[in-house]
C-alpha cells in the first residue's frame, strides 16, 4: 500500500548584480532589437555539473510561544526559510517582512483569516 505524500518548493535565490544565462529562449532585447547575449562559458565555469546534492541543514525544532518552529536556513538580512507548526494557538514574532504559507488547515495572523 502506497502513502501519498505532499511536497511544497520554494525557489530561493539571492539578489545579484550579474545573471549569467545558459540558454534565453531566443527573446529579444527590447532595447537593442537583437536577441539577448548568452553566456555558457562562465555558466559552466559557476556551476556543478553534474548538478552534486546539496543537504539542507535542518536546525532541531524549538517550542516558541505555542508555535513548534522549526529554521532550515537563517542568514538575518538575507533570508530565511522556517517552518512554523502551531496546533492551537501560539505567537511567533518575527520583525521583517515575510512571506507565510499554509499548506494544511486554517487560522488567522494578525487578524487576517488563512486557509490551505
Amino acid at each position: 500500500m502506497r502513502s501519498e505524500k505532499k511536497v511544497l518548493t520554494y525557489n530561493i535565490s539571492r539578489n545579484a548584480d550579474l545573471t549569467l544565462r545558459l540558454y534565453d529562449y531566443d527573446r529579444i532585447d527590447p532595447s537593442t532589437g537583437k536577441k539577448r547575449d548568452i553566456q555558457p562559458q562562465f555558466v559552466y565555469e559557476n556551476v556543478n555539473l553534474p548538478d552534486k546534492m546539496i543537504e539542507l541543514e535542518m536546525y532541531p525544532a524549538a517550542h516558541e510561544f505555542g508555535c513548534d518552529v522549526t529554521r532550515y536556513w537563517d542568514e538575518p538580512g538575507l533570508y530565511t526559510l522556517i517552518r512554523i507548526h502551531v496546533k492551537k494557538q501560539g505567537k511567533f514574532l518575527h520583525e521583517r517582512f515575510a512571506f507565510y504559507t499554509c499548506v494544511d488547515g486554517e487560522g488567522t495572523i494578525n487578524g487576517i483569516s488563512i486557509r490551505k
